[in-house]
């Protein structure tokens, strides 16, 4: 498996610009303006019996989230006492706002590029003659825009800061994605086709444009993989120029004139401090790249 199937953010050049622009973050922190935020600020401070602010409550937040994977703390965190139901529905909401912009259906470019990963997914069940498990790992990145991809988990409406009902929404990444999130896809060599069984988290999920009662075949995940990112060209999604391409050309000319253009300046440069008469008021001495004699004296 390339590298580039399981780790294709870093090989994304329009992904990696939309991240360093940091757009996605707007809602999220929109929504750290809000009521809703600003009440659990002051009820874990209450609860606390001094003032926080957001930062401080975001930390109590992880730290309790942390604390929720040990064995020996689940029932007994310390940190997660301090909030209560209500505020963990509004601080993932918070997370979520951030995940779904960064991973999932706000940009197509960031579930665009895992076609590379569901293709191999594809082309391996194609190939594959014997029952032996195929096993890849990755992180969050990896699989949050693979579900995008399939469709898994999309809203009625986008997320965002100030959607209605943000309670009852389904892309919740504290389900979908949490600590050991997986992935399954299952060929089965059923009578009449092959057909393939996907579980998220352990758990059975059909993806839009499979049948509901009976799963996706081959075909229906091509289509899907076709739909979502068509031929899967990953250089032209990424915005990747070939060293071919006439972008590629145009830029290397554009390189060249800004390189001569500045040879050209420097030499005129030099050559006047060399030939011109001295400016009054520019310094006392202008001295040669060779040596120290001064070239130039003012008056």
């Amino acid at each position: 498996v390339s590298t580039q199937s399981t780790g294709f953010m870093d090989s994304c050049p329009r992904y990696r610009a939309y991240l360093a622009d940091e757009g996605w973050k707007k809602d999220a922190q929109l929504f750290e303006e809000s009521q809703d935020v600003e009440g659990v600020v002051k009820a874990v401070s209450g609860r606390l019996g001094m003032e926080l602010d957001l930062n401080s409550t975001k930390a109590i937040y992880y730290l309790c989230a942390n604390e929720m994977m040990s064995p020996s703390q689940t029932h007994d965190s310390k940190f997660c006492d301090l909030l209560s139901d209500e505020d963990l529905v509004v601080l993932d909401f918070m997370k979520d706002l951030e995940k779904y912009h960064k991973y999932s259906y706000s940009f197509p470019v960031t579930y665009q590029m895992s076609c590379l990963l569901l293709g191999h997914v594809i082309e391996t069940m194609e190939d594959s003659t014997d029952s032996s498990p195929v096993l890849m790992f990755a992180h969050e990145e990896t699989v949050v825009p693979l579900f995008t991809l399939l469709g898994l988990y999309r809203d009625s409406v986008p997320l965002t800061h100030d959607m209605p009902n943000y309670k009852d929404r389904i892309f919740k990444t504290s389900h979908i994605a949490p600590f050991a999130a997986n992935i399954a896809f299952v060929r089965m060599n059923c009578t009449d086709r092959a057909r393939v069984k996907i579980l998220v988290n352990e758990h059975v999920v059909v993806p839009p444009g499979c049948n509901q009662d009976a799963g996706c075949t081959l075909e229906d995940l091509k289509e899907i993989l076709k739909s979502g990112a068509g031929t899967c060209d990953f250089d032209s999604i990424c915005g990747v120029e070939s060293e071919d391409s006439p972008f590629s050309t145009i830029r290397l000319a554009l390189a060249l004139l800004i390189t001569v253009t500045l040879i050209q300046s420097t030499y005129i440069f030099f050559h006047c401090i060399k030939r011109c008469p001295a400016r009054r008021g520019v310094g006392e001495n202008a001295y040669s790249l060779s040596g120290g004699e001064p070239l130039l004296e003012d008056d």
